[in-house]
């Protein structure tokens, strides 16, 4: 009876042990949960963007937003809202513009290279009012004239051929980097109307010059692709503004562009 006295008596501090010890157990379950929602809240803040890195080949290539804005230089790390698309321009002196869309998904940052190819440059080629002319770059036929080729930097052999017609070869050079538009212009003569084999023409000069053979005033300079029967020709190139002649000799082969440059320019004087 004594002992049943006794826990009788103990009771209300037991029971205000327990409370007590339920009650912390409570707070630190509490605490534990809004920590666990405040971590899953940042993770899903996190989760909202995303970060891509943009590499080119070679680097340093401008970065174009819509091939306008300008971001930056590759290497460039974009961070934008999931979801979302965008067209990137990659712009490099002596490549060719590069476009690639980019989409931006959730996970970890990624990084995306991008290969630019050189520059070409843009080569026309017409023969006027005849068409149809077949047209043969390095030994391969890329078709008919009027004919637009791109042409990566180096040498390159064009030919221009067609059934009655004088066949045509000229040597292209396409400098590192060059991407612009030229116009090749050929005049093929039929060969019931020059009955020797053909050769072509060509005579630039530094200063604007007339163009004499003998006596008699043959064109101006430029003289650009000229058909003319083979064989060796002399002509003098002459330039009043400067009050200065030059004769030149010139052999020319059948089917084959010769150039010429003349220098009228006085050279500059020394020291």
């Amino acid at each position: 009876m004594l002992r049943t006295a006794s826990i009788i008596r103990r009771a209300p501090t037991l029971l205000a042990l327990a409370a007590l010890l339920l009650a912390g157990a409570l707070f630190l379950l509490g605490c534990r949960g809004k920590n666990k929602s405040k971590r899953s809240r940042d993770a899903r803040v996190r989760q909202t963007t995303c970060k891509i890195t943009i590499k080119s080949v070679p680097s340093g290539a401008a970065v174009l937003f819509e091939g306008r804005k300008r971001l930056g230089h590759t290497p460039l790390t974009l961070e934008r809202d999931i979801g979302h698309s965008y067209s990137l321009h990659l712009v490099k002196d002596g490549y060719s513009r590069t476009q690639r869309v980019v989409h931006f998904e959730g996970g970890p940052p990624r990084t995306v290279t991008i290969q630019l190819a050189p520059a070409r440059a843009e080569i026309v080629i017409d023969t006027g009012l005849l068409r149809g002319v077949q047209v043969v770059v390095d030994g391969k036929e890329l078709g008919r004239t009027p004919k637009r080729v791109h042409l990566t930097a180096g040498k390159h052999v064009l030919t221009l051929n067609k059934s009655g017609h004088h066949g045509y070869r000229e040597e292209i050079v396409v400098a590192e980097g060059d991407n612009k538009k030229r116009l090749i212009r050929v005049s093929l003569p039929p060969l019931a109307i020059m009955k020797k084999p053909a050769g072509w023409l060509t005579i630039r000069s530094d200063a604007p010059a007339l163009l004499y053979r003998g006596k008699k005033m043959y064109g101006s300079v430029p003289l650009v692709r000229r058909p003319l029967p083979v064989g060796t020709y002399r002509f003098t190139v002459k330039s009043s503004a400067l009050g200065v002649k030059k004769t030149i000799k010139v052999k020319l082969v059948a089917g084959e562009l010769v150039k010429v440059m003349v220098k009228l320019q006085p050279a500059d004087a020394g020291p």
